[in-house]
C-alpha cells in the first residue's frame, strides 16, 4: 500500500478560493457527504481571530459554487465549527469525488491553509496517484506530490494522522518552524541558533524563539495526544 500527500489548489472550489484569502484562517475539512442534486454538504472546523472567521463565511456565502455556510458551534479555544454546501461544476468536480473514480482512498480529515488543501490518501497501484495529478491538473488546479511512501502492510502507527497537525499552529509560527526545520535547528550537535534563523526570515531572535516555543508547545501536545492515552 502506498501513501501519498497531495497539496492542491483547487481552482473554482469555495474552500480553496475562500481560503486564499484569508490566510489567518486554518481549516479542517472533517467530513463531506453527497446531495441528492450532485452537489456536496460538508462539515468543517476552522480556527482564527473572530473577525476573520466572519469574513470567511460571507467571502463564502458570495462564491459562486458556495450554496450555504452556516455556523453550529459557540467560539472557543478549539475548532469553529461550520456546515457547508458546495455546487460543485461538472467540468472540475471535487477532489475527492476524482480520487474516488482513481480507486484511492482518503485518510482522516483534510488541511487547509491559504488556499492550498493537504491530502493524505491511500492506493495499491502508485500508478493511480499520476493519473489522479494528471486529471485534477487538467481541470485547471495546481498539484504538488509531497511524500510518496510505500508502507508495505499498514498497521495503527502508519496511520497517525499528522496532517490535522498544522491547524493547531498560526501561519507565522508554521513558516518559523518549518525554516528551523530546513536549517537543521533541530539536528544533533546543531550549530544554528534562533539569530539565524530570524536573518533567514526578517525577524528578531526574541520573536522567533516566541514562535518556535508555541510551535513546539503545540505539536508535542498533539502529538502526544495520539500516541498515548491517559486515564482519569
Amino acid at each position: 500500500m502506498w501513501e501519498v500527500v497531495l497539496a492542491i489548489r483547487h481552482h473554482g472550489c469555495p474552500v480553496s478560493d475562500t481560503s486564499a484569502r484569508h490566510p489567518d484562517v486554518h481549516l479542517q475539512n472533517l467530513s463531506k457527504g453527497q446531495l441528492p442534486n450532485g452537489g456536496a454538504k460538508r462539515l468543517l472546523g476552522l480556527r482564527g481571530p473572530s473577525d476573520e472567521l466572519e469574513a470567511y463565511a460571507a467571502d463564502f456565502r458570495s462564491h459562486p459554487q458556495g450554496k450555504r455556510f452556516d455556523r453550529i458551534s459557540e467560539s472557543g479555544s478549539g475548532l469553529v465549527y461550520y456546515t457547508s454546501e458546495i455546487d460543485y461544476r461538472s467540468d472540475n468536480p471535487s477532489v475527492l469525488e476524482l480520487m474516488y473514480a482513481h480507486g484511492c482512498y482518503q485518510h482522516s480529515s483534510v488541511s487547509i491553509r491559504e488556499g492550498i488543501e493537504t491530502w493524505k490518501l491511500y492506493t495499491e497501484d502508485k500508478s493511480a496517484v499520476h493519473a489522479l495529478i494528471a486529471d485534477i491538473e487538467e481541470r485547471g488546479n495546481d498539484v504538488t506530490l509531497y511524500r510518496s511512501k510505500d508502507l508495505g502492510e499498514i498497521d495503527d502507527a502508519s496511520l497517525l494522522d499528522f496532517d490535522s497537525l498544522t491547524t493547531r499552529l498560526t501561519a507565522r509560527q508554521q513558516t518559523v518552524f518549518e525554516t528551523a526545520l530546513k536549517l537543521g535547528y533541530y539536528g544533533d550537535d546543531s550549530d544554528v541558533t534562533t539569530e539565524m534563523i530570524g536573518e533567514e526570515l526578517g525577524l528578531h531572535q526574541s520573536t522567533v524563539w516566541e514562535h518556535l516555543s508555541k510551535a513546539e508547545n503545540a505539536l508535542l501536545t498533539e502529538v502526544g495526544g495520539q500516541l498515548f492515552s491517559f486515564e482519569e
